[in-house]
């Protein structure tokens, strides 16, 4: 499994990309009971941390 900080570097990496003017959704797919909503929870916690700006809903 990659770690936290590994997503997170990704996701950074991608924002840079992006123009500031623009969002940007992240995903997180698999199957029931596979740990989304606890992974998404780790990816939005460390990204506030960093003063990033998050808006995570790991109920859906």
């Amino acid at each position: 499994m990659t770690d936290i900080n590994t997503i997170v570097t990704a996701i950074l990496l991608k924002r840079k990309r992006t123009p500031l003017h623009r969002s940007m959704l992240v995903g997180i797919s698999g199957i029931d009971g596979s740990g989304k909503g606890y992974l998404t929870g780790k990816i939005v916690a460390k990204l506030e941390q960093l003063g990033v700006n998050v808006a995570g809903n790991p109920g859906l």
